[in-house]
């Protein structure tokens, strides 16, 4: 027969109610409103499964505490296979972090990433391949930079894109590599050689002080292969022929034979005459000879006709002659000279002489070069090998960045730019670099994220999304690309509150947290309405992370709001698995949240301003866990319950002993009175061979006893309160448990009214 329980009768019937359905909490309707396995409130407690509601550890130890300034922004990155944090200071420096050991390396000084004077604006980092870390911010003009875990690239320095035009051959160690030209100063590269030739050039120092159209020019010496011969040119800037004629006004009454007359402009020799008339107006003139010398326009005057007027050009910075710095070695044929400069029309050929370049003829001189942004690069005619080198750009600024397609893809207000196929630097339109400007009028403010995910580049706006695909570069050097409309009400202007989840991007503003899956946006956090709409998002700007916790990938949503249970305004994690919204806090209060993923190994990490530590790592009994229960009103409403009895069975998998519980049964009038409870765990005896009892000591004559882990318990008490509705609190300090069931005894006192 069935054993009777205690007030269970035909009159008074116990109703009994087993929780362990853990589902999803829920604060878009109030406590009674709840589905059966919701939680109204639940934090530190991870509803994995059925049977299965696990406790949250705490932070582990701080990686990085910064001192005397406040951490900004932090960004998880690889480079050669080592993993880093890169953190971004108050003062505007900011350190590399080596994730083994802690180990700092300054990135930059102080005012280079970030000024206080702009608060709101913090840096945006992505990472391009294994190789560097692309930052970029818009406080100031020049705010792009590459970082590759030695040197900081910026606006003035080398850029590290190097192109071997040549990987010449025969090279039996590594050639001393030689940069010269330019404006800048201090920049010096090494060679990486393979079966011979050179496979890779390093820029080892980017150096300073260059200027916008510098170009300087790379050599290579030594390493068992031949020399190449290196050049300077040498530039008349101050002079030059006539090189253009344009007629502004053809006048009346000229003929063919009509004689110009040159004068002034402080040169000699220049020839022009008409070759093209109509009705006595000039319509053509040709230049017959430039003449040299010029430093001004000269005037033109006719013997016959009146009124015609021109505009003469001046070819000052003519190439004059080409010295031989050096002259190499190993000259089988003339090597190809090209001069690299902001001029045009110069045409030079080398001369050999015993394997060896001894001069050259300037064939023509060109136009408009000035000698600090011109250089001669010789390239073929011997084994050795030959380099292109470029400054970082100038004016690059933005507020996100994202590498795709091997690009890095900046953005700034509405205006959206992508660097040249395979580069990091490249930012010349002709070579394939993307600048373009959204007109599209779903974008209301500005571009505020840009995020890469299944193959398309996504661009979040502050109202909308749109997706970027099919970018190709021709052979004319146009890159061509289609921007797609996905969603033209929602967006986000919460930059770091994007993160990939799975096959789809999450992000969050202040109706909620979405997901976008391909071309579709749709909300997923209908359970933290209540939630959001009491938050402050003045207080901390929403960030996200992802973390793989209990072999289950979570979606981590870090904002202020008003707790329900404790009702106050405090920064408090969303947690999303996919399906289950659960609350989860740290000790260590993070203002901001990232991710790492090293190996697959998906980790969350935190700041609290000061301190840089991976979060979910430490079983802590000071970290508090609770949960509370749907307020149920079964069978009716129409009567007081009375609570009667409550059941937990629970596994603890921490460290800490007898763990403490406590359980209140709650009503529609008030909240309980907090029972506290143990979940109780003997420790073991040891004995000898003959039955006699051992006692373990510490150093200090203490005794030490040993307890068994994964104890599960099972255990009930009695528990007693009144009102028309009931649900229960459940709060722990335990370290590591699994609770597996809750299960209330309540039954009908009185009817109501």
């Amino acid at each position: 027969m069935a054993i009777p329980r205690a007030g269970n009768s035909e009159s008074t019937p116990v109703t009994e109610w087993s929780f362990e359905d853990f589902g999803s909490i829920n604060t878009k309707v109030s406590r009674p409103a709840i589905e059966e396995n919701q939680f109204y409130w639940v934090e530190n407690f991870f509803p994995i499964a059925t049977g299965r509601l696990r406790t949250l550890a705490a932070e582990g130890t701080t990686l990085y505490a910064a001192s005397g300034k406040t951490i900004i922004y932090t960004y998880s990155y690889i480079l050669n296979n080592v993993p880093y944090w890169a953190v971004f200071l108050s003062d505007g420096s900011a350190v590399q972090v080596r994730v083994s050991d802690g180990a700092t390396t300054t990135i930059g000084a102080a005012a280079t990433f970030y000024s206080s004077s702009t608060p709101t604006l913090i840096p945006a980092c992505a990472q391009f391949q294994n190789k560097y870390l692309a930052i970029i911010n818009n406080f100031g003009t020049n705010n792009y930079w590459l970082w590759d875990g030695t040197s900081l690239f910026t606006a003035g320095t080398l850029s590290p894109d190097t192109t071997l035009t040549n990987v010449g051959s025969t090279y039996t160690s590594s050639p001393t590599v030689s940069i010269t030209g330019g404006t800048g100063t201090g920049a010096t590269a090494s060679a990486t050689v393979k079966n011979g030739v050179i496979t890779l050039v390093t820029i080892t120092n980017p150096g300073s002080g260059y200027s916008l159209n510098d170009r300087p020019l790379v050599t290579f010496s030594g390493g068992g292969s031949d020399t190449q011969a290196i050049a300077t040119p040498v530039i008349s800037a101050t002079s030059g022929g006539i090189t253009d004629v344009f007629i502004t006004k053809g006048g009346t009454a000229y003929t063919t034979a009509s004689i110009p007359t040159i004068a002034g402009g402080g040169g000699s020799g220049a020839q022009i005459v008409i070759t093209g008339l109509s009705n006595g107006s000039i319509t053509a003139v040709a230049i017959i000879s430039p003449g040299t010398g010029y430093t001004s326009a000269p005037t033109l005057t006719f013997s016959v006709g009146n009124s015609a007027t021109f505009v003469l050009n001046i070819a000052g910075g003519q190439i004059t002659s080409v010295t031989a710095t050096t002259g190499g070695s190993g000259y089988y044929s003339p090597p190809t000279v090209t001069v690299v400069g902001d001029g045009t029309g110069a045409n030079i050929t080398a001369i050999i002489a015993g394997g060896v370049v001894t001069g050259y003829n300037v064939i023509s001189g060109g136009k408009n070069y000035t000698a600090a942004n011109t250089s001669v690069l010789l390239s073929g005619g011997n084994k050795s090998a030959s380099a292109t080198v470029s400054i970082m750009p100038f004016g690059v600024q933005g507020t996100t960045i994202e590498t795709y397609q091997n690009r890095v893809w900046t953005a700034n207000g509405v205006n959206l730019q992508a660097t040249a196929p395979g580069t990091v630097a490249n930012v010349s339109i002709t070579q394939g670099a993307v600048y373009t400007q959204l007109t599209d009028s779903s974008l209301r403010t500005t571009i505020t994220r840009l995020a890469q995910s299944s193959g398309f580049l996504y661009g979040f706006g502050d109202s909308s999304v749109f997706s970027i695909t099919n970018v190709t570069t021709g052979t004319t050097g146009v890159t061509a690309f289609n921007i797609t409309n996905v969603d033209p009400q929602i967006g986000t202007s919460w930059r770091d509150s994007v993160a990939s989840f799975g096959r789809a991007l999450v992000f969050a503003n202040p109706s909620g947290v979405y997901g976008l899956y391909g071309g579709a946006v749709e909300k997923v956090s209908n359970e933290l309405d209540g939630l959001f709409l009491n938050a402050n998002w003045t207080t901390v700007t929403p960030t996200t992370a992802i973390a793989t916790i209990n072999n289950n990938r979570v979606y981590i949503l870090n904002f202020n709001t008003l707790d329900p249970y404790l009702n106050i305004y405090r920064t408090i994690m969303g947690m999303w698995d996919g399906k289950k919204w659960f609350m989860a806090s740290q000790i260590k209060a993070p203002n901001f949240i990232q991710t790492q993923e090293i190996n697959s190994t998906i980790t969350s990490w935190g700041s609290d301003g000061t301190n840089l530590y991976q979060m979910f790592q430490t079983p802590s009994v000071a970290l508090s866990k609770v949960f509370q229960t749907k307020l149920r009103k079964a069978p009716n409403y129409t009567s007081f319950k009375r609570s009667l009895r409550a059941y937990f069975v629970a596994n603890n998998n921490g460290t800490d002993t007898n763990p403490q519980f406590s359980v209140s049964a709650d009503t529609d009038a008030s909240e309980g009175l907090p029972i506290p409870l143990t979940l109780k765990q003997s420790f073991l005896n040891f004995v000898n061979p003959a039955g006699v009892s051992l006692q373990f000591q510490n150093s200090l004559s203490v005794n030490i006893n040993f307890y068994p882990t994964n104890v599960l318990s099972i255990d009930g008490f009695a528990i007693s309160t009144y009102g028309r509705m009931i649900g229960y609190t459940l709060t722990t300090n335990g370290s590591d448990l699994d609770i597996i069931s809750f299960t209330a005894q309540y039954g009908e006192f009185a009817p109501y009214g």
